[in-house]
């Protein structure tokens, strides 16, 4: 119940491939059944900004969506395209 799954690939070449199997091995991982939902890290989707990271987040509610972005804002660097 408190364990995560961990799903890895690349081409050893640097040579992009299709989402396919990544989206299709994500599917198969679901929510965590403690409530706290489940993630997962892409390299590379984002070329052109190759030195920072992105970070993508869903949200249920308002009040949380606030509540992050607050959070993210004090401890981070925040840059919008």
């Amino acid at each position: 119940m408190d364990a995560c799954a961990l799903f890895g690939m690349l081409n050893v070449k640097g040579l992009r491939f299709p989402s396919t199997d990544p989206v299709n091995a994500i599917s198969k991982m679901r929510e965590r059944e403690n409530g706290l939902g489940g993630g997962f890290a892409v390299y590379g989707i984002y070329p052109d900004y190759s030195d920072l990271y992105a970070l993508h987040t869903m949200y249920l509610d308002r009040y949380v969506k606030r509540s992050v972005e607050k959070v993210l804002e004090e401890k981070f660097q925040v840059y919008l395209p």
